[in-house]
């Protein structure tokens, strides 16, 4: 044995010897650990909800509630905040101005606010960014989210997620209108558009810059009508408590006046408890307030549902947790059988932090422990936390009957369960089910755990195969099949700009088939007048700073509707252009697909 202190009857050399046995059997021990797969922690908020039960789905004066907190914890996001932000927002700003937000609605005394919230984003995505104005059935998404509870009991955005994201929806109001109560079955209808994406948000200057890019955001807040000012239409309360009501973000304003806050500033929101109610459904929401607005999200990039013909997934209750070995990288994968002969156009997945990174891979072959046969690849990142549809750099054919396994490398900064999964959790998702062979996760990449047979767990992977209304490689931007290539020019290239300088900006659209038509924007808002190919202005000034972009339209047999991934200016006074700046000068043009474009992605990647 080591003797440690006093006299040792043990040469020196044995004590070393013995120092170095223990390190190498804690190492094992460290290694051991990290290849056992580990869950996320649960949402404290969602375990409090659980163990008091379900609260009031109304307020004292008989107003609908409904917001349930997800069982996914995503506190982290607010922790490691992305590590490139956005510019600085203006000190007001309200979609209602440009009309880009639909009519408010009326939930009733039904606990259905998630719904609604969520589709005021995704109708005003649709309408800020595709010119569309629709108005979907809150009544189908409340009456078959497929959740442990009734239409009626609350939910919240996951929950939309996971409906929309395996096809359910969204149908229309007119097939299927609102009730305030269950009135299953209630009709349906056919599926009107594919949500691509879901992107989260937590800083106010983030949630600003979301608002003007995307447009409507979604959001959760405490409400008690005590601290509600009708005459004022404001509501501010101190108290850090739970979640219970949704709402959409439409716009702020850094000066309002809210009664009893602390400070200055407000979010302007859209409710769900019809015109008659607040602002004409309106209010403002002070940005002191205790509980609101941790969180926003976009439902954005909703495409034709003609884009894709086969969803291949096994999570159709979406995330509910995640999974890690104690890094901040891991492997998730998932092998399908192709049940037509059609080729794979893109990947679906969820970034579980901000700057997440991702390696895909698409596989023909998966004996059991080893994938082989590589078909296809792509690899990527992402600024914020979200669901994503990732398109693949050339279509993939698949064969009817073949296996094909789908594999992701996640490294997600600051959070050390990288891989998201769907899981039983008894009283929100015991429909869940699973099977072995199905879903697979790997600490390296090589060394694979089946989910599906020790633990009925599956990994949130989904594979999308091209529709008619599909192109390849980003498709689904717009409505319709109309092809083209962007080049877009910026001269002087690069971002960097002296107070004073030119700048010219401009895109050009090869294999239109119809008559073109231009929208520049700044900040996400149309630049009035600004409808040619070309954007100039002949002295920059302080106040031309900002993100550009451009709305391109081919008003074809079939619409098509794209726009630029914004494009930062920033204007310094004269002398005092960072040196670093001075390679950006360079002219450059960058011919960009029509795919890679993706104008109304603004991923910021």
């Amino acid at each position: 044995m080591c003797v440690w202190g006093g006299r040792s009857v043990l040469p020196m050399l044995n004590a070393i010897g013995c120092i170095v046995l223990i390190s190498y059997v804690l190492l094992d021990a460290e290694v051991a650990a990290a290849q056992a797969p580990q869950p996320a922690p649960v949402n404290p908020a969602f375990l409090a909800w659980l163990d008091k039960g379900p609260g009031p789905a109304q307020t004292a004066e008989g107003f609908g509630l409904g917001h349930i907190p997800p069982p996914c914890d995503r506190s982290h996001l607010r922790t490691y905040p992305p590590k490139t932000p956005w510019p600085k927002a203006p000190a007001a700003f309200d979609l209602r101005t440009t009309s880009d937000v639909t009519a408010v609605r009326d939930q009733g005394l039904c606990g259905s606010c998630w719904s609604f919230a969520s589709y005021a984003s995704v109708e005003g995505w649709l309408l800020k960014n595709q010119a569309e104005t629709t108005d979907y059935s809150e009544n189908h998404l409340k009456n078959y989210h497929g959740f442990d509870w009734g239409p009626c009991a609350g939910g919240n955005e996951d929950m939309s997620v996971a409906y929309l994201s395996r096809w359910d929806g969204p149908v229309l109001e007119a097939d299927d209108p609102y009730h305030a109560w269950d009135d299953r079955p209630s009709p349906g209808g056919a599926q009107q558009k594919v949500l691509e994406s879901l992107i989260r948000f937590t800083t106010a200057n983030d949630i600003k810059n979301a608002i003007m890019s995307y447009g409507v955001l979604y959001t959760a807040m405490f409400w008690d009508d005590a601290y509600y000012n009708a005459g004022a239409h404001t509501y501010y309360c101190s108290l850090s408590t739970d979640t219970d009501h949704c709402v959409a973000l439409v716009g702020w304003d850094d000066a309002k006046s809210v009664p009893w806050a602390p400070g200055l500033g407000a979010w302007i929101v859209k409710n769900s408890w019809g015109t008659f109610w607040g602002e004409n459904g309106y209010f403002y929401l002070s940005y002191h307030d205790g509980t609101a607005v941790q969180e926003a999200a976009t439902f954005c990039d909703s495409v034709p549902t003609s884009t894709y013909s086969t969803n291949y997934q096994y999570d159709e209750f979406g995330q509910v947790g995640a999974f890690g070995y104690g890094s901040n990288t891991a492997w998730g994968a998932n092998v399908f059988t192709a049940t037509a002969t059609e080729d794979l156009g893109a990947v679906a997945i969820h970034a579980l932090a901000n700057d997440t990174s991702y390696e895909i891979y698409v596989y023909d072959n998966f004996n059991g422990s080893t994938f082989s046969t590589l078909l296809g690849s792509t690899s990527g990142s992402v600024t914020f936390a979200g669901y994503y549809t990732v398109p693949l750099p050339s279509p993939i054919p698949l064969t009817n009957g073949d296996a094909f396994g789908i594999v992701v490398k996640f490294t997600t900064p600051g959070y050390t369960w990288p891989i998201p999964t769907e899981y039983v959790f008894a009283g929100y998702s015991s429909g869940v089910s699973a099977n072995p062979g199905q879903s697979f996760i790997s600490w390296n990449g090589s060394s694979w755990d089946d989910l599906g047979a020790s633990d009925n767990v599956n990994v949130c992977i989904k594979g999308l195969t091209l529709g008619s209304g599909g192109e390849g490689e980003g498709e689904g931007e717009g409505e319709g099949e109309g092809e083209g290539e962007f080049e877009f020019t910026q001269l002087p290239a690069g971002g960097w700009f002296t107070e004073g300088d030119p700048l010219t900006m401009s895109v050009q659209v090869a294999g239109t088939v119809g008559e073109v038509t231009y929208q520049w924007k700044k900040d996400g808002a149309n630049l009035s007048g600004e409808t040619l190919n070309t954007y100039a202005v002949a002295a920059l000034a302080p106040a031309d700073a900002g993100w550009y972009s451009v709305r391109v339209e081919d008003e074809g047999e079939a619409k098509t509707v794209r726009e630029t991934d914004p494009v930062q200016v920033l204007v310094f006074p004269v002398g005092s252009l960072p040196v670093a700046g001075l390679a950006g000068l360079i002219a450059v043009v960058a011919c960009i697909s029509a795919g890679a474009v993706v104008l109304s992605r603004r991923r910021r990647d």
